[in-house]
């Protein structure tokens, strides 16, 4: 007997593992693809407002008929009268160009039709070269007159680039211009706006093919990704603005390899690294002619979600661990129990006819023989007794599980009967099992409710009433159905209270159990809950049919220890730490009143406290 129900133990720990470690794994992919897709729309927020900027500098400083009339010379000039129309264009521009900064331009560079360089703000004497091989967007603006964007990487750094074809007013292609951001700018404002770690990997075989060697060494460093370069600058505001060492000092080789599958097969994803406690979202960039990836954007948030989910499940798995583990061995021990007396009885029952035999047919040795027979008969219904008060003492433990486990022991003990006669098909075996999931899963429920409820949590937030109303009722639902209360909840379900929403659950369950336990003999037990927006302010109002409170004491009900109720049922701090509660923690005001039936509870919270 003893092995049959460790082997129960043990299938019923192993199921309730099963399960909470798929709803734990579930739940953080769920909140890794949102953590993904939010980024993604952060990351096109800033790229967005980088757009902007260079298309009011296109429209403002270059489309003017100065730089317009300087590009139509170009098309007849000698390479003598290039010169001189480019010392004119720097010039002209040359001081716009200085008050850009504040932008964070980075080049402003000029190109012939040809895909020549015809002037680089950035450095005015590098010119002349061709940039057909090398720069994919101004090679698709030459050719097809069309603007484009992107990042790419150039002969110097790599950047986002914004591309613009230049035209005269019959719309006749002049050659092209490039307004470029630095790609450290860029991560800078990224981090700076949203309060995360960000950098850019870009991929050695673009560095080698684009950059200038003697700007590789010195704008780059090997990226612990391996076959990829990071900028020094975007590491520099790391390391002295931020403070944060280089992955690979942090960080092991098979979580680097992680987060570089992970970038190199999802063009926006992430994952949760258990060495930083981070969450690690990786974005490819990709060029926009070719189409091709040729960096990485990786962004560090808060991991803070799932280090809690993973602590929760550990703890959840432990609980229900212990709590199946105490319920068998107090069944075990019952069942030993009801052996030991039923073999003790036939033991006493077999003295007794061996006595009965050798004693004299008297009426006095039978009155003595039936009065010995029923104080043992005493005996067991005491011993009896105390077991049945043990019982009682853990069904208050154990309330909510009672059922699901009778019925997970019921199948296991089917499956095993089943499974001696031979007779178990994996169809039967596969349908047990799903019964047995759906018990735990409900038995794992029960338990998030309670600790939802018993887990400390003193930060303010904004949490919607209705939702949190819900939860709350969870709680008490046994409290409420055992004294048969029909309970009416009308919330407006757009209605948000900003402030400690543990507090606030507190004062519901004080309020609630205090009307619960007003209630006499009445036949119709009603308790109704409303909230409503009036005005500048919001009003959650509790009330019962339960007779109402004498109005002698009605004033007095919110002072500390007072209380109507028997010292074991109440101790009258109740109704006060609610008033301390809602006033102190919650803004708002609480009140009472008696209504047609009963007594009406009112708390009133400012507008000002609440989001919309």
């Amino acid at each position: 007997m003893k092995i049959k129900f460790i082997a129960i133990f043990i299938l019923i720990t192993t199921v309730v593992f099963l399960v909470l470690n798929y709803e734990k794994n579930t739940k953080i992919e769920k909140y890794l693809k949102k953590e993904a897709k939010e980024y993604n729309g952060k990351y096109n927020i800033i790229y967005e407002h980088y757009k902007d900027k260079a298309h009011i500098i296109y429209d403002t400083t270059i489309q003017t008929e100065d730089v317009i009339e300087i590009y139509k010379k170009l098309k007849t000039s000698s390479e003598k009268q290039k010169a001189i129309l480019r010392d004119e264009l720097f010039k002209l521009l040359k001081d716009k160009y200085k008050r850009l900064g504040y932008t964070k331009l980075q080049q402003l560079h000029f190109h012939l039709p040809s895909n020549e360089s015809f002037l680089r703000f950035h450095k005015p004497s590098k010119f002349g070269d061709n940039l057909t091989s090398i720069r994919e967007t101004i090679k698709y603006v030459n050719k097809n007159n069309r603007y484009i964007d992107g990042f790419e990487a150039g002969k110097i750094l790599t950047g986002y680039r914004f591309v613009f074809p230049l035209n005269d007013k019959e719309k006749s292609h002049l050659g092209s211009v490039e307004i470029s951001f630095k790609s450290s700018a860029f991560t800078n404002e990224f981090m700076d706006k949203f309060n995360v770690i960000s950098n850019l990997h870009i991929k050695e075989s673009v560095i080698d093919k684009k950059v200038w060697k003697e700007n590789i060494t010195k704008n780059y460093i090997k990226s612990p990704f391996g076959s990829y370069y990071m900028e020094k600058a975007i590491l520099d505001k790391l390391t002295n603005f931020y403070h944060v060492k280089l992955t690979k000092n942090i960080v092991n080789k098979d979580e680097i390899k992680k987060i570089f599958n992970n970038a190199s097969s999802n063009k926006i994803g992430a994952l949760y690294s258990s060495d930083l406690k981070k969450i690690i979202i990786t974005k490819q960039i990709i060029n926009p002619v070719t189409k091709e990836t040729v960096a990485i954007l990786t962004i560090r948030a808060s991991g803070d979600y799932i280090s809690n989910k993973i602590i929760n499940y550990r703890f959840t798995f432990f609980i229900i661990t212990f709590f199946v583990m105490i319920i068998l061995i107090l069944v075990y021990r019952e069942l030993l129990h009801q052996k030991n007396v039923n073999l003790l009885l036939k033991k006493k029952v077999a003295k007794n006819t061996k006595e009965l035999e050798n004693i004299n047919d008297t009426l006095e040795k039978r009155i003595n023989h039936e009065v010995k027979k029923n104080r043992e008969k005493d005996n067991i219904l005491f011993q009896q007794s105390k077991m049945a008060s043990m019982g009682e003492m853990i069904a208050n433990i154990a309330h909510q599980w009672r059922q699901p486990l009778a019925i997970i022991n019921t199948i296991v003990a089917i499956i095993n009967e089943k499974n001696n006669r031979g007779d178990i098909t994996q169809e039967n075996l596969a349908k047990k099992l799903n019964e047995i999931e759906i018990k735990t899963i409900y038995m794992s429920q029960t338990i998030e409710d309670f600790l939802s409820y018993f887990k400390p949590n003193k930060s303010r937030k904004v949490f919607l009433m209705h939702e949190t109303i819900d939860n709350t009722l969870l709680i008490i639902n046994q409290l409420i159905s055992k004294n048969n209360i029909k309970l009416s909840v009308n919330i407006e379900k757009e209605l948000k209270l900003n402030g400690f929403e543990d507090e606030f659950i507190q004062v519901l369950i004080a309020i609630i159990t205090n009307s619960v336990q007003a209630f006499k003999y009445q036949k119709n037990k009603v308790i109704l809950i409303d909230a409503t927006k009036n005005n500048n302010q919001i009003i959650l109002s509790i009330s019962d049919n339960a007779g109402g409170i004498s109005e002698d004491i009605i004033n007095k009900i919110f002072e500390p220890y007072f209380t109507t109720k028997h010292k074991s049922q109440g101790t009258g701090l109740g109704l006060y730490m609610s008033k301390m509660l809602c006033e102190n923690s919650m803004d708002g005001v609480l009140s009472v009143e008696n209504i047609k039936e009963g007594v009406k509870f009112s708390v009133k919270f400012l507008i000002g406290n609440l989001e919309w």
